[in-house]
């Protein structure tokens, strides 16, 4: 009886090591792959890196792909282990796109199979837009556009900047410049080089300036020359002393006295030696 017994704990203590060699090879085979990657920030030679921490990796290790290079990733460091989600690539050469995988790795393994792998380019910040133009109005809003230069690094996103000012007995008189923000007073980040600014007052004039950043640490460090802008009705209204001040063979030149509010004018003409034909925008 001793002899069976101990035979059936033999047997057991057997089985016990068999689940925990299976569970443990079972674990070694789940995907240390961190997710989330991306770049949080770069400077003019670095990218740094951010990713959310996989649960059963220990460490993570970065391989970097060289610009130009075709397949090849070499290890960061080398074999330098991170033990934290957050890794600064330095040694970069500024406009240079380099590509990036992250790899877990614990006391069994590391997984080549499974990664994050994101591309970023070390950059300046982009120059000040340029050209910021008011493009329509109404009584509360106004719609602006704006350039930057052809020799500034990308721009990957804009803000405004807004005071409000009156002018008292010939003196103006304006609130400091504060972002653009929405209803919840988050500030407003635009992608294209538009902004429609709402909420705005006809009885108020608006110093309006842009604000550049891309992915370099110094955010939004690029400001344009302010812009006024002054919100009001549609204006319909006649130009008066319309005058021809000379003509050439295939142009006429006219003169006018400007209208009350009008911020441009729209002029129409007809040919008449055929009889009365209809009116064409010039």
């Amino acid at each position: 009886v001793s002899d069976l017994t101990h035979r059936c704990q033999m047997n057991i203590w057997s089985l016990w090591l068999l689940i925990a060699f299976l569970l443990g090879d079972v674990s070694a085979q789940k995907s240390l792959a961190p997710g989330n990657l991306r770049a949080s920030f770069v400077t003019r030679n670095a990218v740094s890196l951010v990713w959310s921490p996989e649960s059963t990796a220990e460490y993570y290790t970065v391989l970097v792909k060289q610009p130009g290079n075709a397949s090849t990733f070499q290890s960061y460091g080398p074999n330098a282990k991170f033990a934290f989600p957050q890794a600064d690539i330095g040694g970069l050469t500024l406009g240079s796109t380099y590509t990036f995988r992250i790899l877990g790795a614990n006391s069994r393994t590391t997984d080549f199979t499974n990664f994050s792998q994101i591309s970023a380019a070390p950059t300046e910040p982009p120059l000040p837009p340029i050209r910021l133009t008011v493009i329509s109005f109404t009584a509360t809003n106004v719609s602006i556009t704006w350039d930057i230069p052809a020799s500034s690094p990308p721009a990957t996103a804009y803000k405004v900047l807004i005071r409000q000012c009156h002018i008292n007995r010939g003196e103006d008189l304006c609130n400091p410049f504060a972002d653009y923000t929405d209803s919840n007073n988050a500030t407003v980040e635009f992608t294209s080089k538009y902004a429609m600014l709402s909420g705005l007052r006809a009885d108020y004039h608006y110093d309006v300036e842009v604000a550049s950043r891309n992915l370099n640490y110094q955010g939004y460090l690029s400001i344009s020359d302010p812009l006024r802008v002054t919100p009001a009705d549609t204006l319909w209204a006649s130009a008066s002393a319309l005058v021809v001040l000379g003509v050439e063979t295939t142009r006429i030149y006219l003169s006018w006295q400007p209208a009350e509010g009008a911020a441009y004018y729209l002029v129409q003409y007809r040919q008449t030696s055929v009889g009365e034909g209809l009116w064409l925008r010039a």
